[in-house]
């Protein structure tokens, strides 16, 4: 007879077995998610976007096989109880019946309510993955901080960028302006990432690029940080790994589920040929949920967006430096208390952040 497992190490492992099989589905531990922001909170990252990957380039998965079309993959999904099911049309510029399904009752419903639930539940929302590099700076969370990882910008982000590179305006001496290529390793800019609460999803609105920071992502005294720059390209997600395959099938199953829920029957698919569907709020609600966990961001939400106006701020030039560590200089105490700024408080004794704050002409 083998040896029997001793009843701590059988406990070990099918502890170690269960919390593999709950975490295949769990987030990916190299997605930057931008936490939910508390109703008087603002969160501010600081990062570079990085250039597309191409065949033969260094990655985080070892090397990349194929050219990448864009410095972007443009994606989107559908939540189906709790699930996220990857769209063909936002991916792949496919049909997408469930898409279709919502387009069809746009058209026949003119209640304003109506239609906000329909878009909502029906029509997978459009977010575009890019692959990001947060500055090595104390303005950055620690989680964050020096890290390259990938990130979903919702609609209101990606306006910025679109916007942004369709721009061939530098903008003057006293108000430059980020134009043209952004993500540039050795000419680019620094987006600044801003995050507030409205109502009850996070709004970005008010994010931008930093002009006074075009230069190099990472520099040393003399020039550009070329090694440091190669690692950093190195640790590129495939975006397009990130996410499944898209599956006619699963949108089939999910859209027959549906006009079940809405017709009431169990029997044959609910709808009738030339029978008008209905939609009530209610029910849209019930038969395609949303996930609150994942879905947190002003644009998933059916309104009409603002234009996007900047910060009026003094804008630090925050390109990272090949900084050597040192330890921060007492300073005298203050005579007096500064007012503290309510958006933007700078602290002076960081010795990263002066040295930043003191390239700036």
């Amino acid at each position: 007879m083998a040896k029997m497992m001793s009843r701590e190490e059988m406990l070990a492992q099918v502890r170690k077995k269960m919390a593999e099989r709950s975490n295949k589905g769990s987030r990916d531990k190299d997605e930057f998610r931008p936490p939910k922001a508390n109703p008087e909170q603002t969160l501010e990252y600081y990062f570079r976007i990085l250039p597309e990957l191409n065949k033969g380039d260094k990655c985080a998965s070892g090397t990349c096989d194929q050219d990448s079309d864009l410095w972007y993959y443009e994606n989107g999904s559908h939540w189906f109880n709790k699930r996220r099911i990857e769209c063909p049309r936002q991916h792949d510029q496919n049909s997408c019946d469930l898409c279709q399904f919502g387009f069809d009752h746009l058209e026949k419903e003119q209640d304003k309510q109506v239609r906000s639930r329909i878009s909502k539940n029906f029509l997978a929302k459009g977010t575009y993955a890019v692959n990001i590099y947060f500055l090595n700076m104390s303005k950055n969370p620690d989680d964050v901080r020096g890290k390259v990882m990938w990130y979903n910008a919702p609609r209101t982000v990606w306006t910025i960028w679109d916007e942004t590179i369709n721009s061939d305006d530098p903008g003057d001496e006293e108000e430059p302006r980020a134009y043209g290529i952004f993500y540039h390793p050795l000419e680019g800019y620094t987006f600044k990432l801003v995050v507030k609460r409205r109502d009850d999803y996070n709004n970005y609105e008010k994010s931008y690029f930093m002009a006074p920071s075009l230069g190099p992502m990472v520099k040393k005294k003399d020039g550009p940080d070329e090694a440091r720059i190669a690692e950093i390209l190195a640790q590129r997600h495939i975006l397009t790994e990130k996410f499944e395959e898209r599956s006619q099938e699963k949108i089939a199953e999910i859209l027959n589920m549906v006009k079940k829920s809405y017709s009431g029957d169990d029997g044959d698919d609910g709808v009738d040929d030339g029978e008008e569907v209905k939609i009530k709020p209610k029910k849209a609600e019930k038969a395609v949920e949303e996930s609150v966990d994942e879905v947190t961001d002003e644009s998933a939400k059916d309104v009409v967006e603002e234009d996007v106006v900047e910060e009026d701020v003094v804008e630090e030039d925050v390109v990272e430096e090949d900084v050597v560590e040192e330890k921060p200089k007492k300073s005298s105490p203050p005579k007096s208390k500064k007012k503290e700024v309510k958006e933007e408080k700078i602290d002076e004794d960081d010795p990263e952040l002066s040295e930043l704050l003191s390239q700036i002409e």
